[in-house]
């Protein structure tokens, strides 16, 4: 599991390579330092040992729960700053165990909203993105977690309301208390693909546990954090995809 622990965590640098130091992402408003020792700012009082413990009796643990328990830690003890991060155990029946020391910055950097809980890459990949479709996912089983599964294009979003569904994916206010999670595995129902020239980010939806997750690919689900969607803001943002062109309502679950 180490090993799959360090490339997950080298997949997750690369991700954030083009809009944040390489070496950092921002979770619940504590920026995290994978590979320094020191805190880079001027912290206030002395440094504070942060132990984090997920996936108790689990053959594996998505890195993105991990990563958010050190963040959520860290901001319980009014940090901003997670840094010296060292992976202390892995596997059954304990789980993984991450260490790390965490400091409150007088000069912390100031990132939009949207970064508070999805790496910069990722929020910045949608708001740079030109046009956006509609997918509808069938698992291919029951146990289909943490896939896309067979996808059906249903549609582009009209670019008159593009920058409003760009809006509402990444705002925190969509979201519920990032800190509260639900023990539901991720099922994915209905997808958006955000096109870049090259490549495309994908804002993932699952009915079954009314989360949602923003993700590069197929490949780096496990690793990111699933939030509860606010009942309100999932009924406007299906709302905007249920005018996508030609798509028929019982085309999208929600």
């Amino acid at each position: 599991m180490r090993a799959a622990f360090i490339g997950l965590l080298l997949g997750l640098l690369s991700a954030n390579a083009a809009a944040a130091p390489s070496d950092s992402i921002r979770l619940l408003n504590v920026d995290i330092l994978f590979n320094s020792m020191e805190p880079r700012c001027t912290p206030i009082g002395n440094p504070i040992d942060i132990e984090a413990r997920v996936g108790a009796f689990q053959p594996s643990v998505p890195l993105g729960e991990l990563l958010l328990e050190l963040a959520r830690q860290a901001a319980s003890k009014q940090a901003n700053v997670l840094y010296a991060i060292r992976l202390v155990a892995t596997g059954s029946p304990d789980g993984a165990q991450a260490a790390a020391l965490a400091a409150r910055c007088e000069t912390p950097s100031n990132p939009t909203s949207a970064d508070m809980i999805f790496p910069p890459a990722l929020s910045n990949a949608i708001r740079d993105s030109a046009a956006a479709t509609v997918f509808g996912l069938t698992p291919r089983s029951p146990t289909d977690f943490y896939q896309l599964g067979d996808k059906a294009a249903l549609g582009d979003v009209p670019a008159e309301q593009l920058q409003q569904l760009k809006e509402l994916v990444l705002s925190p206010d969509t979201y519920e208390d990032p800190a509260l999670r639900k023990s539901c595995p991720f099922l994915a129902s209905t997808a958006v693909q955000f096109h870049l020239k090259e490549s495309g980010v994908w804002w993932v939806y699952s009915s079954v546990c009314q989360t949602a997750m923003i993700v590069t690919d197929e490949t780096t689900m496990r690793s990111n954090p699933a939030f509860i969607v606010q009942p309100g803001k999932q009924q406007i943002i299906f709302d905007i995809l249920l005018r996508v062109t030609q798509v028929k309502k019982e085309g999208i679950s929600k």
